[in-house]
């Protein structure tokens, strides 16, 4: 499972999921409908805007919300892939998948969406995070009601090295927002 950051979506992170994918992992990657979602295509191919740009993204309430919404469409996702005759009747794969080696990653406000259900959802085994952009849970991390993750799970963090810092969430504002690097999807100039 991989969660978009904040006005992403899914196709930002294709070449990143074509490299797990080549390495013999499935990849699931889904397009939120929280309003962070910069656009999507249904099964038709018809775009659908998601993204809301009137939404105050350093709103401590509107983001934890967010990703409250985040948390549960991946669970909704992973229930939906935990069925037996997953692989058999939506891809046409006579294979099985192996539910029990779960990992949930995510970039920016996907990462702390990846922490959001490794911590709260058993099934997921490990947790990726590239940029985990914290600002939705940090009264949460301040007041020790979330860890992010459980004992039995392995927790990656990769952060650049000015994106955030511990004094940052004191305010919940991260001044030093430098991670765009990170997506493989071509920005124009």
């Amino acid at each position: 499972m991989f969660s978009h950051g904040l006005t992403a979506s899914r196709n930002f992170y294709q070449v990143t999921a074509s490299e797990l994918a080549s390495n013999g992992f499935i990849v699931f990657l889904i397009d939120h409908h929280d309003g962070t979602c910069c656009y999507s295509e249904n099964k038709a191919g018809d775009k659908q805007i998601f993204f809301d740009a009137t939404v105050p993204f350093l709103n401590y309430d509107d983001m934890h919300a967010k990703v409250k919404v985040r948390e549960n469409e991946t669970k909704l996702l992973i229930d939906f892939i935990s069925k037996p005759t997953f692989m058999k009747e939506e891809l046409g794969l006579d294979s099985e998948m192996d539910i029990g080696k779960l990992v949930m990653a995510g970039h920016s406000m996907g990462g702390a969406t990846a922490l959001r259900v490794g911590e709260s959802d058993e099934r997921v085994r490990c947790v990726v995070t590239h940029d985990p952009w914290l600002t939705p849970l940090h009264k949460e991390i301040s007041a020790g009601t979330f860890t992010g993750y459980r004992k039995e799970q392995s927790v990656l963090l990769l952060n650049t090295e000015k994106f955030m810092e511990v004094s940052d969430l004191n305010d919940g504002f991260i001044p030093k927002q430098v991670h765009s690097k990170l997506i493989d999807f071509l920005m124009p100039c």
